[in-house]
């Protein structure tokens, strides 16, 4: 898959945080989640729009170990490539899957610190163009060729649906989905998110109900 810009620079540089953190997370134990579509039901048959999806984690070490961690999951029943969209781990660094486009970060996120991280989808264009940010940071670009699929069986945070305990531990902080492509460049990440026109779901960590 084309690779847009790539930022060679970033690979000597660590990905430090210069925004403002969450004052207070949600713990969440692995095998915990977040079940968005019952939180924003129209998630699950989401047409194509442009998109922003950003939260705030705060992974633990295990979750920093583990061979692959789900985080933003929207997926058909099967778990295609090319039906689903969303940032995950592997071993400790941020990649993301936007139907069936990959983007990866070459430096592992560090443990017990908060990180911010965003994927933006830009549909306006023949070719869909996925962007991977981290701490405000553009990390990897990509064109997405693939259809949007005509719905979403699963649309949830952190859990792992088909049981190979792909599963994320940690906190939880503010979760912020826009129906607009809201970064062109590096910014400041903010955690005081206030709905706009745009926003589709917007939960701070008192308002995140976990589950199995």
């Amino acid at each position: 898959m084309q690779k847009l810009a790539p930022l060679f620079a970033l690979l000597c540089f660590p990905l430090a945080l210069a925004g403002e953190p969450p004052q207070a997370g949600t713990a969440v134990q692995a095998g915990q989640g977040i079940l968005l579509g019952e939180v924003t039901p129209q998630l699950k048959s989401l047409e194509k729009t442009d998109l922003t999806l950003e939260f705030w984690i705060r992974p633990d070490q295990a979750t920093v170990a583990r061979p692959r961690t789900l985080l933003w999951l929207f997926s058909n029943k099967r778990g295609s490539d090319v039906a689903g969209i969303g940032p995950s781990t592997s071993a400790g660094k941020l990649q993301a899957n936007v139907l069936g486009s990959r983007l990866s970060s070459p430096t592992p996120m560090p443990a017990d610190e908060w990180t911010h991280a965003c994927l933006t989808i830009d549909t306006r264009r023949l070719n869909k163009v996925a962007t991977l940010w981290i701490n405000g940071r553009r990390i990897d670009r990509t064109l997405v060729p693939h259809r949007w699929p005509e719905g979403f069986f699963y649309t949830r945070l952190m859990t792992d649906p088909w049981g190979q305990n792909r599963l994320f531990s940690g906190q939880a902080g503010p979760v912020r989905i826009s129906t607009e492509v809201l970064y062109q460049q590096a910014f400041t990440p903010e955690s005081a998110w206030k709905p706009a026109d745009s926003t589709l779901l917007l939960l701070q960590p008192d308002q995140i109900r976990l589950s199995r």
